[in-house]
């Protein structure tokens, strides 16, 4: 394109928005959670102390850390959100 030829411009599509979904409050998510994190704790901790019961702590956790995070993330809070997603919502 010259610098003397006019710039064509067209404006963008817009697609009108019906609704917009808002997040669950906080405190819901909170909860959620606090219900989803603690058996998960509970299996890993009473799992894992036989294995690693001579071991520093500081080691324990950063063993049941990551596993504890990774089942929440993949797992659990999929599955609490779907089957709460009513009482998330409102």
């Amino acid at each position: 394109m010259h610098a003397d030829s006019p710039a064509t411009t067209s404006a963008p599509a817009t697609t009108p928005i019906t609704s917009v979904a808002r997040p669950p409050r906080r405190w819901k998510v909170w909860l959620m959670t606090v219900g989803g994190i603690y058996p998960v704790l509970t299996v890993l901790v009473a799992a894992t102390t036989p294995l690693m019961d001579g071991l520093p702590q500081p080691v324990r956790l950063a063993v049941i850390v990551p596993l504890a995070v990774a089942s929440m993330v993949w797992v659990v809070t999929p599955v609490l959100s779907r089957r709460f997603h009513s009482w998330l919502s409102t």
